[in-house]
C-alpha cells in the first residue's frame, strides 16, 4: 500500500524544515553578511557592496593564508594520493590474505577517529614523544628539532593529514582496482604485457572514477580542514599554519569582524567548488579518450 502525495509530503515536512533553517537559510544569510559591516551578531549592519571582498584581497594576512592553503592543500593531495595508490597496487598483488587484511586495518585505522583527536595525540607526539626516542636511542642532535616551529610546523601537520587521509583512500583504490575485468588482465598476458604494462597500460585507465573520487575528497577535505589543525597549532607558530578556515575562525570570532568572514567563506568555497569541478571535467574527458 503506497502513501497518496500529500501524505508522503507531510512525513518530509519536518525534515525539509530543519534542513531549510539550518543548512538552506544560513547559506543565504551568510551571502547578505558578506556584504555588510556587521562586526559582532549584537551591531547594527549596514549594506557595503564588495567592499569586504575588496578589502580581504588586498589584506596580508589573506594572502598569507591563501598561500599557505594552497601549499598545504597540494603537498596533502598529492601525497595522500601517491601513497594511497602504491598501497593499494601492492596489496592487490599480494597472494597473502592474511596479510592483505592486517595491512589494511592497520592503515586504514586512524580513519575512525576523529580530527580534532588526532590533532591532540599528535601534538603530544611532536612536542615529547619524537624528541624523547630521539633522545633514547642516543640521536640527541635530533631530539633538539621542534617539529612545531615556524620552520617545521606546516611540513608535521602535512604528515599528520596524511597519516589520517590514506586509509579511506587507499579502500576506494582497491575497490577500483578489483572492479578491473580479469578478462581484460589476461588479454593483456595474452599480448605479452608485464606487470607494469598491464597496470599502466590496463588497470589505471580503468579505475578513473577512483581517482576523481579520491582527488575531490581529498582537496574538499584539506581545503575546509580546521580541527585538526587547530587542535595542533592554533594556526601558528607566527601564522605559519593558518590555512583559509582557520584565518575565517579568527576573523569571525577574536577580531568580531563577521562580514569580512563571511566574505572569506564564500571565497573559499568557490575556490573549492572551481578546482572540484576542474578536476571533474578533465579527468572525466580522459577516461573518454582512454
Amino acid at each position: 500500500m503506497f502513501l497518496s502525495a500529500k501524505k508522503s509530503f507531510l512525513f518530509t515536512l519536518p525534515s525539509l524544515v530543519f534542513y531549510g533553517l539550518f543548512v538552506v537559510f544560513p547559506v543565504f544569510y551568510g551571502v547578505y553578511l558578506s556584504f555588510t559591516d556587521i562586526g559582532s551578531f549584537i551591531q547594527k549592519l549596514n549594506f557595503i557592496g564588495f567592499q569586504n571582498y575588496l578589502t580581504i584581497f588586498a589584506e596580508g594576512r589573506f594572502q598569507n593564508s591563501f598561500r599557505i592553503t594552497i601549499i598545504y592543500v597540494t603537498i596533502t593531495a598529492v601525497l595522500i594520493n601517491v601513497i594511497a595508490l602504491f598501497i593499494a597496487v601492492l596489496l592487490d598483488n599480494t597472494r597473502s590474505r592474511y596479510l592483505n587484511s592486517v595491512v589494511r586495518v592497520f592503515v586504514y585505522l586512524p580513519a575512525i577517529l576523529t580530527p580534532i583527536l588526532i590533532g591532540f595525540i599528535w601534538y603530544y607526539i611532536y612536542k615529547l614523544g619524537i624528541p624523547a626516542l630521539f633522545s633514547l636511542v642516543g640521536l640527541k642532535s635530533l631530539s633538539r628539532i621542534r617539529f612545531l616551529s615556524p620552520s617545521f610546523a606546516l611540513s608535521s601537520v602535512i604528515m599528520t593529514t596524511c597519516w589520517l587521509n590514506i586509509g579511506v583512500a587507499m579502500l576506494i583504490y582497491i575497490a577500483g582496482l578489483l572492479s578491473v575485468d580479469p578478462n581484460m588482465i589476461d588479454a593483456g598476458s595474452i599480448d605479452g604485457a608485464n606487470s607494469w604494462q598491464k597496470l599502466v597500460r590496463i588497470k589505471l585507465p580503468l579505475i578513473t572514477h577512483a581517482f576523481i573520487i579520491n582527488f575531490v575528497n581529498t582537496l574538499v577535505f584539506a581545503f575546509k580542514q580546521f580541527d585538526q589543525i587547530w587542535s595542533m597549532t592554533k594556526g601558528g607558530p607566527a601564522s605559519t599554519t593558518e590555512t583559509l578556515p582557520l584565518y575565517i575562525y579568527l576573523v569571525a570570532f577574536q577580531n568580531a569582524q563577521i562580514g569580512r568572514a563571511s566574505a572569506a567563506a564564500y571565497i573559499l568555497f568557490s575556490i573549492i567548488l572551481v578546482v572540484s569541478l576542474v578536476i571533474i571535467v578533465s579527468l572525466n574527458r580522459r577516461a573518454v579518450r582512454a
